[in-house]
């Protein structure tokens, strides 16, 4: 018999008695959706979903400098962003996988950067058996997960050169402030809250802020943190920050 959802759906919450996350993921062909769009469907769709990407940049240009000043009570409108894109992560990943390519300047780089990694998120979460909440969960917490770095002055976040450690450190500290932001909202659940945070946390202990072993992240931050490796790598002016910043 077919697997129930309820013994495939990771319990990403499940945490152990020393804090230590219980889950650990793993990509099961099985459960993942077969879908595949032929290349026709594909090309009619990419119109589409570039022009549904540029309305939702022009979007969260707006909004994500509102979430950082309190101005808005929640994150309504950033689940609201990406409902619409939906029907398209569940249509095909090469869909996704086609809005990598869309470019544009340093000034829009932290907002299309954070709408890249939500969508690949939610991708990849679909292909691994996350359930529709845990879906949006991952794309929410993706979406927000570098707004602290409009907390730290705009010659740092936006500097084509090597940063010495004081600046670095200033860079290495932004994961907290959205940590601040979060807490301020209404109704962010803690999953949203702590993936969000622990982004930039490695398996090996290297990341930061908390340098925390595979353990202690979050089962969705790791996944998000795939995609937020992959949209950075896939992007050139938020490479080349990213490489300024290593």
């Amino acid at each position: 018999p077919a697997p129930t959802a309820a013994s495939t759906t990771p319990a990403l919450d499940a945490v152990q008695p020393d804090g230590s996350f219980a889950t650990n993921l793993s990509y099961d062909p099985e459960r993942a959706p077969a879908k595949k769009l032929s290349v026709a469907e594909l090309h009619a769709l990419s119109a589409q979903t570039e022009r549904a990407f540029d309305q939702a940049l022009d979007q969260y240009a707006g909004l994500g400098p509102a979430l950082a000043d309190a101005q808005v009570p929640d994150l309504g409108l950033a689940s609201d962003l990406l409902r619409g894109f939906q029907r398209y992560v569940g249509a095909d990943p090469a869909l996704v996988l086609m809005l990598m390519k869309i470019k544009g300047d340093v000034q829009s780089s932290l907002y299309r950067h954070g709408i890249k990694t939500a969508l690949l998120s939610m991708t990849l979460a679909t292909q691994m058996g996350f359930a529709d909440q845990q879906v949006t969960d991952a794309g929410v917490a993706a979406l927000v997960h570098d707004l602290g770095m409009l907390r730290v002055p705009l010659h740092i976040r936006t500097a084509e050169r090597q940063l010495p450690p004081a600046e670095w450190q200033q860079v290495r500290e932004h994961p907290t402030h959205t940590l601040n932001i979060l807490d301020r909202l209404k109704g962010v659940t803690e999953s949203v809250k702590t993936a969000a945070y622990q982004v930039h946390e490695r398996c090996d202990a290297s990341g930061y802020p908390r340098k925390r072993p595979q353990q202690f992240i979050h089962p969705m931050a790791k996944v998000i943190a795939v995609a937020d490796t992959y949209a950075a790598l896939t992007d050139d002016e938020v490479a080349a920050l990213d490489a300024w910043y290593t």
